[in-house]
C-alpha cells in the first residue's frame, strides 16, 4: 500500500534508504548522532553491513543470520534446472525492460525457495499471517539480489565494531554466510554460533534462544554505543 513500484525490493536501494534513515536521525535533536548504530536480519544484515560500510556515521553493526553473497545464498537453494529457468527469466526480463521499462513479477518462493522444512513449517504457519506476505517481486529485483555481495565491502566497516550472529543449523542461510562476512571483515568483529538454531523458527518473545539473542545485542550495542543506543532496523 506505500508509494513506489510494487515488488521492487532492491537490496542496494535498501541500503540507500538505511543511509537515508541515519541521515534523518542525526536531524533529531533527541538522538546523540555519534550513537547509531544499524541492526538486520536475513536480507536485512546483509543491508546493514553494506549500510554501514558505506557510511561512517554508524558507530557500531550487528547483523543476524546474514546474507554474505547474494548469488551464492540463491544459487544454493536451487536445482540445476530451477536455477537454469531462472538464470533464463532473468535475462529474458532485462531484454524486456530495454523494451518496454517494465519488470515481470514473480513469487517471492520462485526465487528464495525454502527447501529446509523447518523454515517452510516457520513460514506457513507464521509469517502467512501477516497481510501482504508472500506478494510479488520484480525480476528486476532478483536480478539486484544476485549481484548483491555486502561481505565484499565488510572490511570497510573497521574500526568501528561488527557483530555477526547466526543460527549454526540455518538450512536458508547457512552459517557459512555469517562465516564468510567475517573472514571478509576487520578487527573488532566477533561471531556467534547460536547452537540448534535455525533462521526464524526460534523468533518467539517468549522463546529461550529470542531471549538470548536480545540481551546478546543490549549487551553489544550497550557497551560499544553507551546507553541508551539508537537503532535502525532493517529486516
Amino acid at each position: 500500500a506505500s508509494e513506489g513500484e510494487a515488488g521492487r525490493l532492491v537490496p542496494q536501494e535498501q541500503v540507500e534508504d538505511v543511509i537515508s534513515a541515519v541521515s534523518f536521525l542525526t536531524s533529531v535533536p533527541e538522538v546523540d548522532a555519534y550513537r547509531i548504530g544499524v541492526l538486520g536480519w536475513g536480507l536485512g544484515g546483509g543491508v546493514a553491513v553494506a549500510a554501514a560500510a558505506e557510511d561512517e556515521r554508524i558507530a557500531a553493526v550487528a547483523a543476524v543470520n546474514s546474507v554474505g553473497d547474494g548469488w551464492r545464498t540463491t544459487r544454493r537453494l536451487h536445482s540445476k534446472e530451477s536455477w537454469g529457468q531462472l538464470a533464463e527469466a532473468i535475462e529474458e526480463d532485462r531484454r524486456e525492460r530495454v523494451r518496454r521499462g517494465r519488470s515481470r513479477r514473480v513469487h517471492p518462493f520462485e526465487v528464495v525457495l525454502p527447501m529446509d522444512e523447518v523454515t517452510t513449517r516457520y513460514v506457513d504457519d507464521e509469517l502467512y499471517k501477516a497481510p501482504g506476505f508472500g506478494s510479488f517481486v520484480t525480476l528486476e529485483a532478483v536480478d539486484y539480489l544476485l549481484r548483491f555481495r555486502p561481505e565484499l565491502s565488510a572490511a570497510s566497516i573497521a574500526p568501528r565494531p561488527l557483530l555477526l550472529v547466526h543460527g549454526e543449523n540455518n538450512g536458508l542461510y547457512p552459517a557459512e554466510e555469517a562465516q564468510s562476512i567475517y573472514e571478509h571483515a576487520s578487527e573488532p568483529r566477533e561471531l556467534v554460533l547460536i547452537e540448534g538454531a535455525g533462521h526464524t523458527e526460534w523468533m518467539f518473545d517468549d522463546h529461550p534462544t529470542y531471549l538470548r539473542l536480545a540481551d546478546l545485542l543490549q549487551s553489544f550495542f550497550a557497551r560499544e554505543l553507551g546507553a541508551p543506543a539508537t537503532a535502525v532496523v532493517g529486516s
